[in-house]
């Protein structure tokens, strides 16, 4: 072995090496860390960034050019329906584009050529999310949990997991309700009736002060009425609320069949509760509302927001799931809005179809998310008790 140089030796060695390391080729760089390990008696890594450190510190001379992204064009177009679409993932938006881009056009919310057009329905789902996440925001609230175990009528209710509802026609709704307390449980304040269809992902809210019997009753009976296909069913969790005797009866008397979760898997809940966080949250927050007018004003919101969701919003589902040691790989369906599952649903009539596919056709999702965003601004300036 080669003679291991001095401390001085070797910094003087450094200093001689760093004008021309930057600039040699991998093969030189190689043979000459190889060289410096020898009469360094460095390790290999220490070498490497004690070079490296050299030629950070004296960057070349020589300009790079800084090539113009292919999507410069229509990043500020694409950043304008994200928005629209409040900010959805790259797979969710991927399918959408085609609708924003036709209803917006339309609008005169958004100009561009043909080639532009192309340029966008021609992205990928990972080239949306990298051009986005730089403006993605991860801010995510929590709030208080108003669930309490019920017990009356539990053995009469047909327990049902997440993993039963695979070849579910359209009618079956999940349900819960959405609390809007704030930090504080005492007093009265407003509950938003959610309900998410399994098969299709349609939504449908109606919200009331306090979650009565008479609250429910009115709550679901308005949903019945305004959605455009009749329940079958609805699956609950073990809250008092849904396990109870008025519940239970309103369900045998509209002949509408009722099933629950199993006690302590909130993930056998997991349709509505996914929505719950991804509409009910994400549009109202988790702010305390509990006057007569925030309830006005919040049931302007909820119809808006019903039709921006199911008309506007694709969403997948998971089709399996299997695991290779600790990675899973999970296979989802083809993302489309509640809409046009509902249209594609081999169990939909083919008038309800019709139906359905000329609704909605001259709104704009632009349009309808400023109609939501003003009403929740006028919502933040009314005062509560």
């Amino acid at each position: 072995m080669d003679k291991i140089l001095e401390l001085e030796a070797r910094q003087e060695l450094v200093n001689k090496l760093r004008l021309k390391y930057h600039t040699l080729s991998k093969k030189e760089k190689t043979e000459t860390i190889n060289a410096f390990i020898l009469s360094t008696g460095y390790n290999r890594k220490a070498a490497i960034r004690a070079l490296n450190k050299a030629a950070r510190d004296h960057p070349p001379t020589t300009k790079h050019r800084h090539r113009l992204s292919h999507y410069d064009s229509v990043l500020p177009s694409l950043r304008l329906i994200w928005k629209a679409a409040t900010y959805i993932c790259g797979k969710r938006l991927h399918e959408a584009l085609p609708i924003y881009i036709s209803r917006m056009s339309l609008a005169g919310e958004l100009f561009l050529t043909a080639n532009q057009i192309d340029l966008l329905l021609t992205m990928s789902a990972a080239t949306i999310d990298r051009l986005l996440c730089v403006d993605r925001s991860k801010i995510r609230p929590k709030g208080r949990c108003t669930t309490r175990p019920g017990s009356a009528t539990i053995n009469q209710i047909v327990v049902k997991t997440f993993s039963e509802w695979q070849d579910t026609k359209p009618g079956y709704f999940a349900m819960d309700w959405v609390a809007f307390c704030g930090e504080v449980l005492k007093g009265d304040f407003v509950y938003v009736l959610s309900m998410t269809d399994i098969a299709t992902g349609w939504v449908a809210y109606a919200a009331f002060i306090g979650r009565s019997e008479y609250a429910f009753t009115q709550a679901i009976t308005m949903i019945m009425e305004s959605l455009p296909f009749p329940i079958y069913g609805v699956h609950v969790d073990n809250d008092t609320t849904f396990i109870n005797k008025h519940v239970y009866r309103f369900c045998l008397s509209h002949q509408i069949t009722m099933s629950r979760s199993r006690s302590n898997k909130s993930n056998d809940n997991c349709f509505v509760e996914q929505k719950n966080w991804d509409v009910v949250r994400k549009n109202l927050g988790y702010q305390r509302y509990d006057t007569q007018d925030q309830l006005a004003v919040i049931r302007q919101i909820l119809p808006l927001i019903e039709v921006y969701q199911n008309a506007f919003q694709p969403s997948m589902r998971l089709l399996s799931k299997r695991r290779d040691g600790a990675k899973a790989y999970k296979t989802y369906t083809k993302a489309k809005t509640p809409q046009q599952q509902l249209i594609d649903n081999i169990s939909t009539p083919a008038e309800l179809s019709d139906m359905l596919a000329k609704l909605y056709t001259n709104l704009s999702p632009l349009k309808l998310r400023k109609e939501i965003d003003m009403l929740l601004a006028k919502l933040d300036q009314l005062p509560q008790k």
